[in-house]
């Protein structure tokens, strides 16, 4: 048998993935390559907002992701690759905090839509934990 994805084989998105990769880009999650500086900028201004007071460049920050903020695989290309998928939001908050779809799967907010104020204490609490443990494992600097 062949590796190759054929033409509207099941469970695949044409030739470039999953039906789960394409589920989990909705829900928030994506490969390491595909976040950007603009998003570590947006994670940084999350991290300002929640009085941590530490900047990532965008190395940082993928660093970060592949280290703590990994959620998933799935099959990508025309080859089925095992992709990994990562979520800064899973680096801060804990598993509870996520919203699910209807298979179960949880769903993590874009950076930009984390509403600070609606948190809970103990959600807030967990992120400067986070945070705190990246500057004393040696990850990040504290500014």
């Amino acid at each position: 048998m062949s590796g190759v994805i054929k033409a509207n084989q099941r469970g695949y998105d044409g030739f470039s993935m999953s039906d789960r990769a394409v589920t989990a880009y909705k829900n928030g999650e994506r490969p390491i390559s595909k976040w950007t500086s603009k998003d570590a900028k947006a994670f940084n201004a999350l991290l300002a907002s929640l009085d941590i007071n530490i900047t990532v460049s965008l190395k940082e920050f993928k660093v970060l992701l592949n280290r703590f903020g990994y959620t998933s695989w799935h099959h990508t290309s025309k080859y089925a690759n095992r992709t990994d998928f990562f979520s800064p939001a899973a680096m801060l908050f804990s598993y509870e905090f996520f919203s699910t779809d209807e298979d179960a799967n949880p769903i993590y907010p874009d950076i930009c839509d984390i509403d600070v104020a609606a948190l809970p204490a103990e959600e807030i609490e967990c992120a400067r934990t986070s945070a705190n443990a990246w500057v004393t494992l040696g990850y990040i600097n504290k500014n």
